[in-house]
């Protein structure tokens, strides 16, 4: 599957690497599985490693299904820091997520979109 989920607790936060075509069902499905099997926890802060991929068959209607995916998880576990930070060197990946950004505006979730991994990094685990 091209969307890997990992959960590394040592360093604070979700990390989502993205390889390969993506797929609108193998993203949704993904995040469903993942949030599925997640455990309750008070915070949701997730790196999106898009460095290797091709998110060109995503549409703004998944953005929003995965978006809504995110906002139940949140509500669900009473999650009031939501965090998602995005790195995406390409240009066509950094338009879909600037997409989903939009997308997620009436979520509890943040997210920020960089082309520099590090400065993605400090970001989120500030």
């Amino acid at each position: 599957m091209p969307v890997i989920l990992e959960d590394p607790s040592e360093k604070g936060y979700l990390l989502a690497t993205y390889t390969g075509r993506i797929s609108e069902d193998e993203l949704l499905a993904s995040y469903r599985a993942f949030f599925d099997a997640s455990g309750s926890t008070t915070e949701f802060r997730e790196l999106c490693d898009l460095s290797d991929c091709d998110m060109s068959e995503i549409t703004l209607d998944t953005l929003k299904q995965l978006s809504g995916l995110v906002r139940e998880f949140c509500a669900r576990n009473a999650i009031e820091v939501a965090k998602r930070a995005c790195y995406v060197p390409r240009e066509i990946n950094h338009s879909i997520m600037k997409l989903y950004s939009s997308a997620s505006k009436e979520s509890v979730e943040e997210t920020r979109v960089f082309s520099d991994r590090e400065a993605a990094i400090r970001w989120l685990i500030e």
